[in-house]
């Protein structure tokens, strides 16, 4: 391309008249010197002419035109991220990095620019053995990655970021920084009414970085973006919590030929779907372990039988048997999450033609497991 420029441009000198019978038949291959003496002919000629030649003699001494850009080659050797959500985190924002273990080389060494995109079809986390089950995320780009000088929340699917980094040399880089792309969950997508299991979110991550002589790394002929799909995993296990509790208060008693009668209640918020199981304790009095009265005791020692009940009718002694660290067991009185608040009724008995201990008041704590 170039020897076809040069032949033209001399040919308009020797219109011009101005020594074309010196070089009738000059070809690219000549050596430096000759075209800088052509050029030194030609100064007394016209001035157009001599701009001509010196701007041909100019691209014999710099060589080969070069392309717009030029690109550091880059890769990534790490495109996931699983994030377990423990259980002080339930209800509150959690983010994750994306460790991406970038590493980019190259030789350039004039405007070195980034530029990344980040493609998307949907902004939320799917629940990976139910998909139709969705919750919000809200993603975080770094639009300027190794200088990480900007983000960018929840950008447009497609939209292109380019930073000028600095005039050279080029940093060639291995990374493996946090903070390219992040993912975070907000309050109510980790509340304990979620549907417990592994939720994922995707993204086409595109990244290029090198020298440009527009500044910009998203233009130019010689950029093209590196894509690799990131996944995030967060992986929320079922959190069932005792939301509160009604104490049991018999009042006041004294004998009687029927038994006497009174309820308190406790409310569990487990996450949509989650089973669970409610246990409660043999108290500190009971007759044995796992079996017959639980008693009430008096500061001075004396003992008031009484006993706790799954249904109204008073026929199913609630306690611990089966369990109470596991889920099903025959003392316990089980349910099925809803994400809100439910409440389970404990029924409490003194029963018919007990005998009164003598006067006082008398107590007895039971603990409440729940088991999920």
């Amino acid at each position: 391309m170039f020897v076809r420029v040069l032949r033209h441009r001399l040919r308009k000198i020797a219109t011009a008249g101005a020594c074309a019978s010196d070089f009738p038949n000059v070809d690219a291959r000549d050596h430096i010197k000759r075209a800088r003496a052509l050029c030194c002919m030609v100064v007394t000629g016209a001035h157009l002419l001599q701009l001509t030649l010196v701007l041909g003699a100019t691209l014999l001494v710099t060589g080969p035109a070069r392309a717009a850009n030029y690109q550091d080659s880059c890769s990534f050797s790490n495109a996931s991220n699983t994030y377990t959500l423990s259980p002080a985190e339930i209800g509150t924002s959690v983010t994750a990095d994306m460790n991406a273990n970038l590493t980019c080389s190259g030789s350039y060494n004039v405007l070195m620019a980034t530029c990344v995109q980040l493609n998307y079809s949907n902004n939320y986390a799917y629940n990976v053995a139910n998909p139709s089950v969705h919750i919000p995320v809200n993603v975080i780009l770094a639009v300027a990655p190794p200088s990480m000088t900007g983000s960018a929340t929840n950008p447009p699917s497609g939209t292109q970021y380019s930073k000028y980094v600095g005039t050279g040399p080029g940093v060639n880089f291995t990374t493996g920084a946090n903070g390219y792309v992040k993912v975070n969950l907000p309050a109510t997508s980790t509340s304990s009414g979620m549907v417990p299991g592994t939720y994922r979110v995707q993204y086409s991550y595109g990244f290029a970085y090198g020298e440009t002589f527009s500044g910009n790394g998203c233009t130019g002929s010689g950029f093209s973006l590196s894509w690799r799909t990131l996944t995030f995993d967060f992986v929320i296990n079922a959190v069932c919590s005792i939301a509160s509790v009604q104490n049991i208060a018999f009042g006041s008693v004294s004998y009687s030929a029927s038994a006497q009668n009174t309820s308190g209640s406790v409310v569990v918020n487990c996450p949509t779907s989650a089973p669970y199981t409610i246990y409660l304790s043999d108290g500190n009095n009971r007759q044995s372990a796992g079996s017959g009265l639980r008693r009430m005791k008096s500061a001075a020692g004396n003992l008031l039988p009484y006993q706790l009940y799954k249904d109204a009718g008073r026929s199913q002694v609630w306690d611990a048997t089966g369990g109470p660290a596991v889920v099903g067991g025959s003392g316990g009185v089980s349910g099925t999450g809803t994400g809100t608040n439910a409440s389970t009724t404990i029924y409490a008995s003194i029963p018919a033609a007990t005998a009164m201990p003598p006067v006082g008041s008398y107590a007895d704590n039971v603990v409440i497991t729940v088991a999920y």
